[in-house]
């Protein structure tokens, strides 16, 4: 991306690109960091807090050298030092999506998949068979692992014990330091999604969590092999 494009207008690319799909009070809509006639935020997002409104145009106003300078007396004044950083983590999430998923396009076509359109699978199991089931389809078709969580969770299939499952498998196949990172953040997060939106969230979360059929990472492998000598 050029270095000409304005922090308002990599806001707009996040408002508008799609990256977001208003999960609660944890994404941010369009008409949170614009009022131009282009954006037409959908009736379902999450409504905007205007003071969120105020800190996109104190940084999109502010000189660069003194944006640290600005925050700060609004912290003297009696702003939380938290909710600063509460709304920053938030606009920085919503710039970074896009260009996260340019940066993906250099990879290969980038398959759609919207969180809302989100099908059910069948499954065969309940409990915590049902869980099994949906670890090792991850395994085979992280597709076909994405619906039948759905389906799971939609059926009151418990979250905590799916997630308690994907955590060991994680420690016991995680092989890259992203597979740590993600994994545990998108658990963690679970709880603050809105309940309406949590099914499909962890659903999602499927497409890069580690199955029941993927290899042992080495460590696990020596972990066993001294057990077993």
């Amino acid at each position: 991306m050029g270095t000409s494009l304005t922090r308002r207008a990599l806001l707009r690319t996040g408002a508008t690109g799609g990256a977001l799909v208003g999960l609660g009070n944890l994404f941010l809509p369009s008409r949170l960091l614009l009022a131009t006639a282009d954006v037409q935020p959908a009736s379902h997002l999450a409504p905007v807090q205007p003071e969120m409104q105020c800190l996109v145009r104190l940084l999109e106003e502010t000189p660069r050298g003194r944006v640290l300078e600005e925050v700060a007396a609004r912290i003297r004044q009696g702003l939380s030092y938290h909710e600063v950083l509460r709304r920053l983590l938030l606009l920085q999430n919503t710039a970074f999506l896009p260009m996260f998923r340019e940066a993906m396009r250099g990879r290969g076509e980038l398959r759609e998949a919207p969180i809302d359109k989100l099908e059910t699978s069948p499954l065969a199991n309940n409990g915590t068979k049902a869980v099994e089931e949906i670890l090792a389809a991850v395994s085979r078709d992280r597709t076909v692992a994405v619906g039948k969580t759905l389906a799971y969770l939609q059926g009151k299939g418990s979250a905590e014990d799916l997630m308690d499952a994907a955590r060991r498998l994680v420690l016991l196949k995680g092989d890259d330091p992203h597979d740590y990172k993600f994994s545990m953040a998108a658990m963690e997060d679970y709880y603050h999604v809105s309940p309406a939106w949590r099914d499909r969230y962890l659903a999602a979360s499927m497409l890069r969590l580690s199955g029941s059929g993927d290899q042992d990472n080495e460590l696990a492998q020596r972990i066993r092999a001294s057990l077993d000598g």
